[in-house]
């Protein structure tokens, strides 16, 4: 026997009257007929401890669901309008699973008595939307948590992924979000979290509450854009971060679009903590840095943009850790009035120019690009050198209080011994000539360099 279809778009309400459970079955429907396309389909709150299961394929207009939803491996959804889970209704997505929506939301609630209904969304499957809300309308002495668990595939291809006040999204599996937002919280809603240990694609803007990247996660952001926003005068980058942002996996933003200035932005309230690797090219500031950015794993940054002043902006304080890795930016680093920089010791860094009006401690090696055509050391904030800093043939004015520790002039295109060195400066600010052993040391590629005893 087939099941009748409505033959016209209809309101149509689950009744539990047939096996209680199954989708496919006719006599679940008040309509005694299956939901067809167009239809508004509402599972009311009367079954929340229900789990309708969905074996087949269904297409609707728009789906209200107050219970449980369960779609068995091979069954898909087609959703032209809405598709809201409601009043903590748990939606399950089998391996083999799919769903097609224009708009997916998940609603937490609670009351004042105290009952809390947390809706939860187990992916497996394949979720292909516009956009996912994760909402909760929650009495404030009762909070609710909206959540959403990928292990399997979600796209996202206009608004991406909101979350509400205490929503929590774990990426396990492949998560893309292209279109004009990924990735939505905001300074008031920093109860959320964002855990990646997946693989995490974009190329939009994303605005960050609380998130890590675990050690097996990356992010890959391609061909990336900054949108402009008119209202105050601001760009938006894929990775902008307005809490703790940690990475303790790999950050990988290659292929800047022509607008697109800014990588990573941390703002004043933002603290982005790094102990994987990152590899960011942007247009023109891979970081801008206006909270507290802390980089300890292996980090190279580069500019498209040819201009000498264009790099790592800093107006807060960025901490460089970790002997055991790199640090390399291939253009400046502008540590901006107000910012901070500090290099912890022993601290590998690689820099093409260092422009300081702030404040900054060197405890690390400093090693200025030897191919520079200008001087790579501009300095009219505090600067105070404990360790040691490895510069190109220009000449660098610092004082003996500046520079406790080591200060390296290269000399290049001449053999060293035997020849008048043109003076330099170093913690005692010398000039040498036909250096004596153990006071210069030289090296066959002709760099000589004086330590101070």
């Amino acid at each position: 026997m087939v099941p009748f279809m409505s033959m016209n778009a209809a309101d149509i309400v689950w009744d539990g009257g047939g096996n209680g459970t199954d989708w496919s079955d006719v006599n679940n429907w008040d309509c005694n007929c299956m939901p067809a396309s167009g239809d508004n389909v509402t599972i009311p709150s009367a079954y929340i401890a229900t789990t309708v299961i969905v074996t087949g394929s269904v297409t609707v207009g728009n789906l209200y669901c107050y219970s449980g939803l369960q779609l068995n491996s091979g069954a898909q959804i087609t959703v032209a309008g809405q598709f809201r889970m409601i009043n903590g209704g748990d939606l399950q997505v089998q391996s083999g699973a799919t769903i097609e929506t224009t708009s997916l939301a998940l609603v937490s609630v609670s009351d004042i008595s105290g009952q809390i209904w947390n809706a939860n969304l187990s992916n497996l499957g394949t979720i292909n939307t516009t956009e996912i809300y994760l909402e909760e309308s929650c009495d404030p002495s009762f909070p609710c948590f909206t959540a959403l668990t990928n292990d399997g595939t979600i796209n996202t291809t206009d608004l991406g992924i909101s979350f509400g006040d205490y929503s929590q999204v774990i990426n396990n599996g492949n998560m893309t979000l292209t279109g004009l937002v990924g990735i939505q919280t905001s300074l008031t809603s920093l109860n959320n979290q964002f855990t990646n240990s997946g693989s995490f694609s974009t190329n939009v803007p994303n605005y960050f509450g609380p998130t890590t990247n675990t050690s097996s996660g990356t992010f890959t952001i391609d061909n990336y854009i900054n949108y402009f926003n008119t209202y105050n005068n601001t760009y938006n980058s894929p990775v902008k971060v307005l809490s703790t942002f940690t990475n303790q996996g790999a950050i990988n933003m290659t292929n800047p679009q022509s607008n697109a200035l800014y990588g990573i932005q941390v703002l004043p309230a933002g603290s982005f903590i790094s102990t994987g690797t990152l590899n960011i090219t942007s247009e023109s500031y891979p970081i801008r840095n206006q909270g507290v950015c802390t980089v300890e794993g292996t980090s190279d940054f580069y500019t498209i943009g040819s201009a000498t002043s264009l790099g790592i902006e800093n107006t807060g304080t960025f901490n460089i850790n970790n002997q055991a890795t790199t640090f390399n930016c291939a253009k400046a680093f502008n540590n901006l009035s107000g910012g901070t920089l500090n290099i912890a010791t022993c601290k590998p860094v690689a820099l093409r120019y260092l422009y300081n009006v702030g404040t900054v401690v060197n405890n690390g090696i400093i090693t200025f690009d030897p191919t520079s055509t200008t001087v790579t050391l501009s300095n009219s904030g505090s600067l105070t050198n404990n360790g040691l800093m490895i510069n190109n043939p220009y000449t660098v004015n610092l004082s003996s209080a500046q520079n406790q520790g080591a200060f390296v002039q290269r000399i290049l295109g001449q053999k060293c011994v035997g020849t008048a060195i043109p003076s330099f400066i170093s913690g005692e600010k010398v000039n040498v000539s036909n250096p004596t052993r153990n006071f210069y040391r030289c090296r066959l590629d002709h760099f000589c360099w004086y330590l101070r005893s």
